[in-house]
C-alpha cells in the first residue's frame, strides 16, 4: 500500500501521533537540531527514507553521514538517498556506482535508494544498470513539474521488484496515478504549507505549485515551533484526507 510520509514543521511533530504515522522523510540540514533529531530517534519506525538534501545544499550530504542517522533511527526499513547530479542521469548512475563499491548496497540498518535524473532513456539506462543490486528507486518532483507523468516513467523505465518513491509532490491530483502505478511511498510538506496560507488543500485548490515565483504560498517553515491551533487542526485534517484518498484509490482498483 502507498504510504504518505509528510514533512512537518517542530511545533507540529506531534501530528505524527495524533494522526498514526508509522514511516517518515527525514532532512539531514536539520539533525543538528536537538528538537528534531530527539524526535526520530525516540520512536520507532516502519519505514524511513533520509533524504541527501541536495535541492537544499549546495553539496548533497555523503553516504557515511546518512549511515551515521540511518544507524541511529529504530526503523524496520530505512533508505538513504544516494549521490545525484540533478539534471543527468549518467553521471548520477556513475556516482551510485562508486557509493555501492564504496559502501555496498546495503548496510547493516539500511539500503541505498537512486534517484533517477536526466532524459527518459537515461532513466531506463540507469535502472538496466542498477536493477541487479537491492536498492530503492525515486523520482523527483522536478519531472512533474518539467510535464512528466513520474507514474509512466515508472512504467516505462520497466522497475519490478524495487521500493519506489515519488520525492515531494506538488499535486493532490497526481496521488490516484501514484498509487495505481504502484509507487511505496511519497513525501511532502503541502499539508502544512497549505495551512500556514490558508488553503482549502482537499477542497478548492489540490495542488500548491512553487515554481520560484514572487507570488508562490511560502513553505512552512519547518524550524517554527508555535503555530496557531486552527493551523495545526487543518494540518491535521490536510493529512487524514490524504490518507483516506490514498486508502480509497486502493479499493478503487481492486474492484477495477
Amino acid at each position: 500500500m502507498t504510504t504518505y510520509m509528510p514533512i512537518l514543521p517542530l511545533g507540529m511533530l506531534h501530528l505524527f501521533d495524533e494522526c498514526d504515522i508509522g514511516d517518515a522523510f527525514i532532512l539531514p540540514q536539520f539533525w543538528n537540531i536537538p528538537e528534531y533529531r530527539d524526535f526520530y530517534t525516540s520512536r520507532k519506525w516502519l519505514r524511513v527514507i533520509i533524504d541527501n538534501a541536495l535541492y537544499e545544499n549546495p553539496v548533497a550530504y555523503d553516504v557515511s553521514e546518512l549511515a551515521e542517522i540511518a544507524d541511529s533511527i529504530s526503523s524496520m526499513t530505512t533508505h538513504i538517498v544516494g549521490p545525484e547530479k540533478i539534471g543527468d542521469g549518467s553521471t548520477t548512475t556513475n556516482l551510485m556506482l562508486n557509493a555501492i563499491a564504496e559502501h555496498g548496497p546495503r548496510g547493516s540498518k539500511w539500503s541505498l535508494m537512486s534517484v533517477f535524473q536526466g532524459s527518459s532513456y537515461e532513466m531506463y539506462r540507469s535502472y538496466e544498470i542498477l536493477k541487479e543490486y537491492r536498492i530503492g528507486f525515486a523520482f523527483p518532483v522536478s519531472m512533474y513539474r518539467q510535464g512528466w507523468s513520474r507514474s509512466g516513467l515508472k512504467y516505462f523505465t520497466g522497475i519490478r521488484n524495487h521500493y519506489v518513491h515519488a520525492l515531494g509532490i506538488d499535486d493532490l491530483t497526481e496521488i490516484p496515478d501514484l498509487v495505481r502505478a504502484g509507487f511505496d511511498s511519497f513525501d511532502s510538506s503541502i499539508v502544512a504549507t497549505a495551512a500556514v496560507n490558508g488553503i482549502d488543500l482537499l477542497g478548492t485548490e489540490l495542488r500548491i505549485m512553487r515554481r520560484g515565483d514572487p507570488s508562490d504560498p511560502v513553505r512552512v517553515n519547518l524550524m517554527h515551533t508555535e503555530f496557531h491551533e486552527d493551523v495545526i487542526d487543518a494540518t491535521a485534517c490536510n493529512i487524514d484526507d490524504i490518507k483516506s484518498t490514498i486508502g480509497s484509490i486502493k479499493i478503487e482498483a481492486k474492484g477495477v
